[in-house]
């Protein structure tokens, strides 16, 4: 998993984010790092919309949401997504603990 993701880095910061998707479809374990990894991406990218399509996937995974998760997904939130879906996450932040992280209460 750690060489998938630093591969799915490499083509995503080299501008190839359709094959970072790809790589990233293809892996048959996907644990929080891939998540986050992809999650912040789309953020990057201004597509709100798969990052929150992908966090719905991280939950049904069965894989716990960890700050950098929040923080990225609440940050992606801009735009296409709007602050109400963004304050949403915020308060699944607070019920997962999480508000007393610095990151996330800044996102």
């Amino acid at each position: 998993v750690v060489v998938a993701t630093s591969l799915i880095s490499m083509y995503s910061r080299s501008g190839y984010l359709g094959d970072a998707v790809k790589l990233f479809d293809d892996l048959t374990y996907k644990d929080i790092r891939c998540f986050n990894f992809m999650i912040s991406e789309y953020g990057k990218m201004g597509n709100g919309k798969k990052a929150i399509w992908l966090f719905h996937d991280l939950l049904s995974f069965g894989l716990v949401p960890d700050d950098y998760t929040f923080t990225n997904i609440i940050s992606a939130c801009n735009g296409d997504t709007g602050t109400r879906v963004g304050r949403q996450l915020h308060g699944l932040a607070v019920k997962h603990g999480l508000m007393g992280e610095t990151s996330v209460g800044n996102a």
